[in-house]
């Protein structure tokens, strides 16, 4: 009996440790949240995908903003001056899931764009 009991306790605190997490860790994923938009960067195609329910905003990640999403607090300020833009307009441009596709040849973006409308956003300095 206290074998399962042990098993029981092992399994639950298991499960508070998401798979997801650890896989995206492992493929350079990361991902945050600011008023109902997801930003996730995704490392091995130098894109940082913006999204929400219906909108996915693709900015090109070069060296400069790579320095930006390495440490938190960069980052926090980095997505905090991007959601300004988004919600303010400006830098975008419209895109489609082909850019995504030729530009980035990100499969992942692709499905979480798919019935979204696509922007192209470029920072502003």
């Amino acid at each position: 009996m206290k074998v399962y009991i042990i098993l029981g306790l092992c399994a639950l605190a298991t499960a508070q440790i998401r798979p997801v997490d650890i896989i995206n860790n492992i493929l350079g994923w990361n991902s945050d949240r600011i008023h109902g938009w997801s930003f996730e960067y995704h490392k091995s195609h130098d894109l940082l995908l913006v999204r929400n329910s219906n909108t996915c905003y693709l900015v090109h990640v070069d060296d400069d903003i790579e320095k930006l999403l390495d440490s938190k607090n960069s980052r926090e300020t980095f997505e905090d001056k991007i959601y300004q833009q988004i919600t303010s307009h400006t830098g975008e441009s419209k895109g489609d899931l082909s850019e995504i596709r030729s530009k980035y040849h990100d499969i992942r973006a692709v499905a979480e764009c798919f019935r979204h409308t696509v922007y192209d956003l470029t920072p502003s300095s």
